[in-house]
């Protein structure tokens, strides 16, 4: 032994050595999971975009749809409401029902 220092034996250090290989070997498996993870995710976050985006779409065709036929609507009761002032009768109980 030299002055001062403990010495440990070499089987000691050996086994220190193998666990700290395996160590480091259960980080590179740890670090490769989460990579994959991530790779995941970004892709499931990916499908889930597109699939708002889809919704998105859907939804503001159908709401251009809903605005046309509230447009169309609208002129018939304006052509309505002229023809009933106009001619001093009106057919406005048929649109209360």
């Amino acid at each position: 032994m030299s002055e001062g220092k403990d010495m440990f034996p070499r089987s000691t250090i050996q086994e220190a050595n193998r666990h700290l290989q395996a160590l480091y070997h259960r980080v590179d498996e740890l670090e490769s999971i989460i990579n994959e993870q991530q790779l995941k995710q970004l892709a499931a976050d990916e499908a889930f975009k597109e699939k708002i985006n889809e919704i998105n779409r859907s939804h503001d065709t159908e709401v251009k749809v809903l605005d046309m036929r509230l447009r169309d609507l609208e002129k018939d009761v304006s052509i309505n409401l002229f023809y009933c002032y106009n001619h001093n009768h009106c057919y406005l109980d048929y649109y209360s029902h």
